[in-house]
């Protein structure tokens, strides 16, 4: 069965377990603390003994510090700078664990040395209950990771169990039934632990999930299925914030359907609710950048911002949702024109900061006013647009004649 480098299910997003990774990258203090400590045993264990070994598992455990130090600034460093590809989050947990692997080993060779070797009792049982302290903060610390409290319980208690299986001294033979409890309780903890760290993180996403489903929901219209006019009234700040800023155009269409009223009276509401979807489709179909916005406005009113566009760009996706009305062929008997219609204010202006949101809906409010009163299922375009309407007018005669 494998063992997971860090703690996963099948509700756990990706965006969690980069946390869980930061958790045990975040961990420099605890690092020092744990070396500095196999360090002081070391130098005990060969004042006690007066073996060089000790020494020479006192310098590797330095070495192995540094190199983790190391591994983890450099992971902060790349993830500062966002150079930590997404698909890369196993690749930075193994090199954690094989870190974690080699201070295990360190603490492995000195038990089995401690207690195959020498006769020190004393020096036995200090050196497994510092270990077995050791351990406590390992499962505590790196919880999120399984397969670091593995390699750690495992490589470095199975030499310590070996040894004292093998031992000659039933005073030391004695503490193998502690030893065995030592790895059931540490593995359990860890188990426990983990369990509990999953399901506050599902618990998480699920609150997550929970919340942006409400939001979605706060901001969208549920008749149409498009975004409301709180939707809206939230993303015209932000886009014009941005424009102005940027010194970049922003365009917004005004869209009223012909007639609506008499047609909802005549026809009842819910073939008006239909309606109302069907003009929201054809909307949408036409103005479906992501940048773009479509929204119910109110009633039979829909509009379409259009950050980064400037007024022919913007007429011509006008154009385009009114003809794309226009070929719904649904009948309105209390049109002139027997079909039902849109007629459409257009709106762009150069924003800069002493312009406010409020006036690019006031200009494309104007614009489908102009538009409505001069016969309906045309297209209008405000007056303060930066380019003239008679370049406009050549793109769309049979519209925009009709408004002369």
């Amino acid at each position: 069965m494998r063992i997971p480098f860090l703690l996963s299910s099948e509700t756990l997003t990706s965006a969690h377990r980069w946390q869980l990774l930061s958790v045990i990258f975040g961990q420099n203090l605890s690092l020092v603390e744990g070396s500095l400590t196999l360090f002081i045993v070391e130098i005990i264990c060969y004042y006690r003994t007066g073996a060089f070994v000790f020494i020479e598992i006192a310098g590797a455990a330095l070495v192995v510090l540094a190199l983790r130090l190391i591994l983890s600034l450099k992971y902060w460093r790349a993830k500062a700078a966002g150079r930590i590809p997404n698909d890369y989050l196993e690749g930075w947990a193994t090199r954690f664990v094989i870190g974690a692997a080699a201070t295990a080993l360190l603490w492995g060779f000195t038990n089995f040395s401690v207690v195959s070797y020498f006769d020190d009792e004393p020096l036995k049982l200090f050196v497994l209950l510092v270990q077995t302290g050791w351990l406590g903060g390992v499962v505590v610390r790196n919880a999120v990771s399984p397969a670091v409290i593995y390699c750690q319980v495992i490589l470095s208690v199975l030499p310590a169990f070996v040894a004292l299986v093998f031992s000659r001294h039933d005073f030391t033979q004695c503490i193998i039934p502690f030893v065995i409890i030592q790895i059931i309780f540490t593995l359990r903890t860890a188990g426990l632990l983990q369990s509990h760290m999953l399901a506050q993180l599902e618990s998480e996403e699920r609150l997550i999930e929970m919340n942006n489903r409400l939001v979605l929901l706060s901001e969208t219209d549920s008749l149409t299925g498009i975004a409301n006019r709180r939707s809206f009234d939230s993303r015209l700040n932000v886009i014009c914030g941005l424009a102005a800023r940027e010194m970049i155009q922003v365009s917004l269409l005004m869209i009223d359907i012909d007639y609506f009223k008499l047609y909802n009276d005549g026809y009842g509401h819910q073939a008006g609710d239909e309606t109302l979807k069907a003009v929201a489709g054809c909307i949408s179909v036409t103005a479906k950048r992501p940048s773009d916005l479509v929204a119910r406005y109110g009633g039979e009113e829909f509009v379409v911002l259009l950050p980064n566009t400037d007024e022919s760009g913007a007429a011509n996706i006008a154009e385009q949702i009114r003809s794309n009305v226009w070929a719904l062929n649904l009948t309105c008997l209390q049109s002139p024109l027997g079909k039902l219609t849109v007629s459409i204010g257009v709106a762009s202006l150069n924003l800069d900061k002493s312009d406010e949101p409020w006036m690019l809906v006031h200009e494309a409010d104007q614009a489908l006013y102009v538009a409505k009163q001069s016969g309906r299922n045309r297209i209008y375009i405000s007056k303060n647009m930066s380019s003239s309407c008679d370049e406009t007018l050549k793109l769309y005669p049979e519209t925009l004649s009709k408004i002369a």
